[in-house]
């Protein structure tokens, strides 16, 4: 599940900023306030961008097959980095994404707040001053798919990269090559758009002292005029179904109020405890 994260830039002293509009609130010479525009990652980018970390008890293995289940008030923290070409302009994007368990519902509904910390950005070799953004709250079925955004940043376009990148988990036991496919429905009221995910499970790995599963993920909108792709990696710990780490690389991503489509690499890895 990757996280949608926003920030908000300002106008660099004495140097002139192209319009930046990644994951963050860019200045542009052509408005005189931010424009709002989200990131992720799983989740993150956060996106993932991305639903991405939960925060799950001893018990997340039913029949056989991984769930997520939380405890409240758990806290995880993960580092972001991203490096994306927006309109001809390479940026980077580090900081750190808090992820707090507000809320476990008797239906398994997890409810989250993310936050963005120490957040830094680049324009080039241009240092670009960042302000975080409001926390985004985000709710996520037991098999790791969204149900719901809320905040200021709760756009269509938010739930439409929220969507594509969660995992969603499959009924069976995991185990390698195991393979299976999300067929994600059009959803206009919301923003998502047809798309299909492939998973397969490419084997055991031990990550940050970790025993998680190693899962490509190959996604693909099949509507609309940019249609996103994305091709990435999560690992997911192997006990409660929490995110590792996550890698994506995108094409055509959908960044809310963004003029046109990013592309770029999207990281997010589980930090150790302080």
């Amino acid at each position: 599940m990757e996280r949608l994260l926003t920030f908000r830039f300002r106008k660099p002293a004495l140097s002139p900023a192209p319009r930046y509009s990644i994951l963050f609130r860019a200045w542009t010479p052509q408005a005189s306030k931010p424009l709002l525009v989200t990131s992720s990652i799983r989740r993150a980018l956060l996106v993932a961008v991305a639903g991405l970390a939960y925060f799950a008890s001893a018990a997340a293995v039913t029949d056989g097959a991984l769930r997520l289940t939380a405890k409240v008030g758990d806290v995880r923290k993960y580092k972001l980095t991203a490096a994306v070409k927006f309109q001809d302009q390479d940026l980077a994007v580090t900081g750190g994404v808090n992820v707090k368990v507000m809320r476990v519902d008797d239906a398994g509904l997890i409810t989250v707040q993310v936050t963005a910390t120490s957040t830094q950005a680049k324009g080039g070799d241009q240092p670009i001053p960042v302000q975080d953004s409001p926390a985004l709250v985000e709710v996520f079925k037991p098999d790791g798919t969204l149900s719901e955004l809320r905040g200021e940043n709760a756009s269509q376009t938010a739930y439409r990269l929220e969507t594509l990148t969660s995992v969603k988990l499959p009924a069976f036991p995991l185990e390698k090559d195991k393979t299976w496919t999300w067929d994600i429905f059009p959803n206009p009221k919301v923003g998502i758009q047809k798309a299909t995910i492939d998973y397969k499970v490419l084997g055991e790995e031990i990550v940050a002292g970790i025993a998680t599963w190693k899962v490509s993920r190959a996604i693909k909108e099949t509507e609309g005029d940019s249609p996103a792709t994305g091709d990435g990696t999560v690992w997911i710990n192997k006990r409660d179904g929490t995110l590792v780490k996550q890698v994506d690389v995108w094409k055509n991503a959908p960044i809310p109020n963004a003029q046109s489509p990013v592309d770029g690499t999207f990281t997010l890895e589980l930090q150790p405890p302080a």
